[in-house]
């Protein structure tokens, strides 16, 4: 499998593999792949938030017996 850290640090060397190996560059678009990464990073960090937001809401709610 190959680690995506090291896609995104060279993504010219994943292109030169795919080269090499005669796959058509539209099937493995790396671009595209990089994109959507990044795309679910930032959603993973908003829903990251949501999450701990949820957890001070819940801390909360236990700590005050109304």
């Amino acid at each position: 499998m190959i680690d995506v850290k090291q896609i995104r640090q060279n993504p010219d060397q994943l292109r030169q593999a795919i080269a090499l190996r005669g796959v058509d560059p539209k099937l493995a678009d790396v671009d595209r792949f990089l994109e959507l990464d990044a795309k679910r990073r930032e959603l993973q960090q908003e829903i990251d938030g949501l999450n701990a937001g949820k957890k001070e809401l819940a801390q909360l709610g236990r700590s005050d017996p109304d």
